[in-house]
């Protein structure tokens, strides 16, 4: 897999970019069980690919850079916005991928200065504890940064199950925790 020129990682997701005009793709994956990475978890599916290290093919819509992340992925996404400043009032999408536990710190800076540098940072801490079936958060915040996102919506990837689990938008001033129920009920 390392001699493939046409794949690469960015961070925990592996991308797989279509290089041809009729959108046909094959990818391959190295060792281990891999999601389909949802860009949009509206209309997405839970798909796992058990084991990895195979080859498959298929073919992409023309908006869509197939991507695969591994199980315990805590991949937050920001909505499309022209600069930072317009982020205030949208909830950050944070996406789960069961199978292993996960972490991922997200840093905040005012968007406008280099005070960040000095510390000026807002760091939330995104958890997944995958034998309890629990993500949790903390905020650390330094006195005078800017918050983007007060609010955050998860959805979890069920690869055991092949369900998709979408929470209500919940405030993420401080700590908090949701725990995924057994048939995929969210309890705060």
């Amino acid at each position: 897999v390392a001699d493939i020129s046409t794949e690469f990682m960015d961070g925990a997701i592996l991308v797989a970019p279509v290089l041809r005009e009729d959108g046909v793709r094959e990818v391959t994956l190295p060792a281990g069980d891999w999601y389909k990475f949802a860009w949009e978890p509206e209309s997405a599916t839970c798909l796992l690919v058990k084991g990895g290290h195979q080859s498959f093919g298929g073919v992409a819509a023309l908006h869509e850079v197939p991507a695969f992340v591994r199980p315990g992925s805590v991949v937050p996404l920001a909505n499309i916005a022209k600069a930072t400043r317009f982020l205030t009032d949208l909830p950050l999408e944070v996406q789960v991928y069961t199978g292993a536990d996960g972490r991922f710190v997200l840093y905040e800076d005012d968007g406008s200065t280099s005070m960040y540098k000095n510390g000026q940072v807002r760091a939330v801490h995104l958890n997944w504890r995958d034998t309890e079936r629990v993500f949790d958060w903390e905020v650390e915040a330094n006195a005078g940064v800017k918050t983007f996102y007060k609010q955050l919506q998860l959805t979890v990837f069920d690869g055991a199950t092949g369900s998709i689990i979408r929470s209500s938008v919940v405030d993420i001033n401080g700590a908090g925790s949701m725990q995924i129920g057994q048939y995929g009920s969210i309890v705060m």
